[in-house]
Formats: structure tokens, C-alpha cells, sequence
């Protein structure tokens, strides 16, 4: 059962973030993928106001780089 929320989050806010900001980059899928139900529902929320992917995630992978670039 919690599998099948997982997967339904992860598409749902795959949809919502290519409808948002255009093509989604592979970290982002990736960051999806993996992420737990708690961390879904987060980057969920955070998408419905965000005005980009890093706002989304709230850390420095979101950008692409690491915190030392």
C-alpha cells in the first residue's frame, strides 16, 4: 500500500513540476525517485508556490552544483 502512494506522488508531482518549469532535469527525476513518502508530500507543497526547481528541494543539489561551486 505504501508503495503504491509513493509511486502515485512521484507521478503526480513529476506532472506538476514539467507543467510548472518545462522539462524536468534528470537530478530532479532521480531526486523523485528516491525520495521517501514524507520528503514527496514536502516537495509537493513546496511546488505549488516555488518559483523554481531549487526552491523545491531547499539545498544545494537543487541547483545542480555542490556547495562548493
Amino acid at each position: 500500500m505504501i508503495e503504491g502512494q509513493a509511486i502515485g506522488l512521484r507521478k503526480v508531482l513529476g506532472s506538476l513540476l514539467a507543467r510548472r518549469f518545462g522539462d524536468v532535469p534528470a537530478w530532479v527525476v532521480q531526486r523523485i525517485d528516491q525520495g521517501t513518502i514524507d520528503e514527496l508530500e514536502q516537495w509537493f507543497e513546496r511546488s505549488l508556490d516555488a518559483t523554481g526547481l531549487a526552491a523545491v528541494f531547499g539545498d544545494a543539489t537543487a541547483t545542480g552544483r555542490s556547495s562548493s561551486d
